[in-house]
């Protein structure tokens, strides 16, 4: 009994005060990055040393970069959305905005570094990329909240 009402107390204190924070650091984490991959000479050498690994998507077409920018973006876009402790829709869309703002700096920064070019598509991507996350974490919010109503399991507390 003693034992069980420690877990659950350090539990408790851990999810409470802790994983907030670690959800930060991994959003920060994440965004460090994707701008060092952004603003890099050749971001595919520092994955495949001098072997100079390609991704499977070819980032010279449009649509190999389109679906690699927009993906990179989806994935900050949901552990931004995830790291957000009220998600009031003004707060949602005040990071994805700023996600926006980091975005369309970064393609215009890319304009100044050798071997790498600014292209308007790679920027619309990137905002394509973080509201098609928020889309999914709405849909998947709303799918969990009415599996919560329906079956009063405590799935999401939160919004």
């Amino acid at each position: 009994m003693l034992i069980t009402t420690y877990i659950n107390t350090n539990l408790f204190s851990f999810q409470k005060i802790m994983w907030p924070k670690i959800k930060w650091i991994i959003v920060v984490s994440y965004w460090i990055f994707l701008t060092y991959g952004l603003l890099s000479c050749n971001p595919w050498i520092h994955f495949g040393g001098e072997h100079r690994i390609r991704p499977y998507l070819n980032p010279e077409s449009w649509k190999g970069s389109f679906l690699l920018h927009a993906g990179g973006y989806g994935v900050l876009g949901l552990l931004l959305i995830n790291a957000i402790s009220k998600k009031t829709p003004v707060r949602i869309l005040g990071w994805l905005i700023v996600g926006m703002l980091h975005g369309g700096a970064c393609e215009y920064l890319q304009g100044f570094i050798p071997n790498r070019w600014t292209h308007w598509m790679d920027a619309t991507a990137n905002c394509v990329g973080l509201l098609l996350s928020w889309m999914v974490a709405h849909v998947v919010f709303e799918i969990l909240s009415s599996l919560r109503k329906r079956y009063g399991l405590p799935l999401c507390t939160q919004r």
